[in-house]
């Protein structure tokens, strides 16, 4: 029991490391792992409880740029979508057969890409569910708002020039980037890195697409930087086109 609980202290630990680092604007990743949790009908998973049940860290103020839903269906008739605040996504479906429902192997699960593209992230953060779901673990990427500077100094002696110009230029409008067939391997932070290689500001969803064969070997970005390092997956799954901002 020492030994469980020193390994549970430790996951917390490093989960609340992730978060201090997040708040200068790095792209991070918290993982809930769910146990193959069932849902029967309509159900739903509330993400910023969760990770405060796992982990013991508070959200508020993160900014949820992603979800991926490891699960599958009894049917294969499931969906899913993400609710951020009041504003939800579209439907997605869980696919699934009733020979693997009971199957414990990891390949018999699919991955699921949720993204906030409604981009504020103030409200409850849930997945909804609908049909007989098996989900075996969430994987939140998110992303700390950058603190406001402080006030400035007082006036100086005189009046000073008259206003400077407004704000900096907003992101402009999304550009879709295709790497089909180079090998990427599919989630948010390699999606960021690879806006980050060609001179965009941030990722704001990508697509996938399915070789044959299981396994695949290629690039990830684990920090949502533009520096890629050789990896290798079992899905057989990469990432198809990115939209950048």
């Amino acid at each position: 029991m020492k030994v469980w609980n020193s390994i549970l202290a430790i996951v917390a630990v490093s989960a609340v490391c992730q978060i201090s680092n997040a708040q200068w604007g790095r792209t991070q990743q918290l993982t809930l792992n769910l146990y193959d949790r069932e849902s029967n009908g309509q159900d739903e998973i509330r993400l910023k409880e969760e990770v405060n049940r796992q982990y013991g860290i508070n959200l508020q103020g993160a900014e949820l740029m992603s979800v991926q839903l490891v699960a599958k269906s009894r049917m294969g008739r499931g969906r899913a979508s993400l609710l951020v605040g009041g504003a939800q996504s579209g439907d997605y479906t869980v696919p699934g057969d009733p020979r693997s429902w009971m199957d414990g192997n990891e390949w018999t699960f699919t991955n699921i890409y949720l993204s906030n593209d409604r981009g504020g992230s103030e409200g409850p953060w849930q997945i909804i569910l609908n049909g007989n779901i098996k989900v075996r673990r969430v994987l939140l990427t998110i992303q700390q708002r950058q603190p406001r500077p402080g006030p400035g100094p007082g006036p100086g002696p005189g009046p000073g020039p008259g206003p400077g110009p407004g704000p900096g230029p907003r992101p402009g409008p999304s550009t879709v980037i295709s790497v089909k067939g180079q090998g990427y391997y599919p989630d948010q932070l390699t999606a960021q890195g690879l806006c980050l290689a060609n001179n965009r500001y941030r990722a704001v969803g990508f697509t996938t697409w399915k070789q044959a064969g299981a396994a695949l070997a290629g690039l990830r970005s684990f920090d949502g930087s533009a520096f890629f390092q050789y990896y290798k997956w079992y899905t057989g799954i990469a990432i198809d086109t990115v939209s950048c901002q």
